[in-house]
């Protein structure tokens, strides 16, 4: 699969208004008859973007690291470890400066690569190492 973003600017009296939107373009599919199904008059700007999390990492993450964290904890509740990590990792300030937490599925998959790191070396640290399989050592 590759994504890209594609920026449609229709022109409105003379005046250009960007609308951006991001789709995923998978091999069998047209990106003719997306471009088609806009109005004649709308030129489109296409550029790469970062893939989004892979279905390996996401397997990794919701196997391994919360088998990790339910075996550690002794808490078999995998929607609240799962809540913790991304509190404790994946927060930030919005463009607002508002605080939020970021969603696993919008990760690239260099940030869901950061994110299975830090959570495995979270662990580690902290007493649970030894529920993590050993193939899953943070680099």
């Amino acid at each position: 699969m590759s994504c890209a973003k594609i920026e449609p600017v229709t022109r409105i009296r003379n005046h250009a208004l960007p609308l951006v939107f991001q789709v995923a373009i998978y091999q069998n599919s047209s990106l003719e008859k997306l471009l088609k199904s806009e109005k004649e008059d709308t030129v489109y700007r296409i550029q790469a973007v970062d893939k989004i999390r892979s279905p390996q990492q996401n397997n990794l993450f919701h196997g391994p690291i919360l088998d990790a964290m339910v075996n550690w904890q002794g808490d078999t509740d995998r929607d609240y470890w799962k809540a913790v990590l991304k509190h404790k990792f994946l927060r930030m300030q919005n463009d607002e400066g508002v605080l939020i937490t970021r969603g696993t599925s919008e990760l690239t998959v260099q940030e869901f690569n950061l994110f299975i790191n830090k959570c495995a070396t979270w662990i580690i640290d902290n007493g649970g190492g030894q529920y993590l399989p050993p193939d899953i050592m943070p680099m």
